[in-house]
């Protein structure tokens, strides 16, 4: 939470990989749920939006209560995190992973719980 940009934690549960970033000191989250023909969910401080992760085609936008007339929305964030967590999850599957604090077991990573 002390990082304005370059922080990743990384997390996978069965089916779901997903992925909290850092961008300029607000906390972006991607969840790439399913195998092919899955979605891809992201949530960013002025916007949440689900993907096509096959075409990037948008399938669902919907503004955050913070979002004004006038902002700019981009997915710049959401189509890094994306690259970056599917060359990591075909690459790396074996990477240790973090869970939800709920699911944390047997000396598993969980997530510190940050608060924005």
């Amino acid at each position: 939470e002390a990082q304005e940009d370059n922080a990743f934690m990384i997390f996978r549960d069965a089916d779901q990989w997903a992925m909290d970033a850092r961008w300029h000191g607000k906390t972006h989250r991607i969840e790439l749920n399913g195998q092919a023909g899955g979605t891809l969910d992201y949530q960013g401080p002025l916007f949440s939006a689900r993907l096509n992760p096959d075409t990037f085609e948008l399938v669902q936008v919907e503004a955050a209560d913070d979002a004004r007339n006038g902002d700019t929305l981009s997915l710049e964030p959401c189509a890094a995190m994306y690259v970056l967590l599917n060359g990591l999850r075909k690459s790396l599957p074996h990477l240790p992973t973090a869970l939800p604090t709920d699911q944390t077991y047997n000396g598993r990573i969980a997530h510190p719980g940050y608060e924005e």
